[in-house]
């Protein structure tokens, strides 16, 4: 086994731990919860942040709206793949309701002094159920767009188009996939410095 498999697998495990700490799933702590799945999501450890995430989860705040499962995750991989680091703290619960403060940090957003904001999650069945991300965000995909789409010529119609199956929300041109953000990695230093 690779060692990048092991801490794969080392990851999972320890996410699957949290979830199964106690015999009732509604039982797990819930801050705990929702800050390993931000803390796997910064590893770029996608299939452990899974583990955290409902396969009913919804995200309707901010540039996201109606995401399901693989769209959040592709919006994951968007952001991972830029590389921009996502960090939660702050988290307080109520009842079944997690709200931290939730930054995602690039060359870009740091450029155009974008700051974090809270972010709510709900937990059912010790599960993340919903997320709703705040909105302060679109600035950046907006200036990354106008970018790109003066600067990035074919390669950014191929890299960052829609797909038309649904699977990845797009804003302003832009596509929450992997293989977009990709794309836009390459070009997030300039980008910052034509803000």
């Amino acid at each position: 086994m690779t060692e990048l498999g092991g801490e794969r697998d080392r990851r999972a495990e320890s996410a699957a731990d949290i979830v199964l700490q106690t015999e009732a799933a509604d039982q797990v702590d819930p801050v705990a919860l929702v800050q390993a799945f931000y803390d796997a999501w910064d590893d770029g450890d996608m299939d452990a942040a899974a583990v955290f995430l409902s396969p009913r989860v919804t995200s309707p705040a901010g540039t996201q709206p109606g995401l399901g499962l693989a769209r959040l995750l592709n919006y994951m991989e968007y952001v991972k793949a830029i590389p921009q680091s996502v960090q939660a703290g702050d988290c307080d619960s109520l009842g079944s309701l997690v709200t931290c403060h939730v930054e995602f940090r690039d060359a870009l957003i740091n450029a155009l002094g974008i700051e974090g904001s809270s972010a709510t999650h709900e937990i059912k069945l010790g599960l993340i159920n919903h997320v709703a991300l705040g909105a302060q965000y679109a600035e950046s995909d907006a200036a990354v767009a106008g970018y790109l789409r003066d600067n990035g010529g074919a390669d950014f119609e191929t890299a960052c188009a829609v797909p038309d199956d649904g699977s990845a929300k797009g804003e302003l041109g832009l596509a929450f996939t992997g293989t977009c953000g990709a794309f836009v990695a390459q070009h997030i230093d300039d980008a910052a410095e034509g803000s």
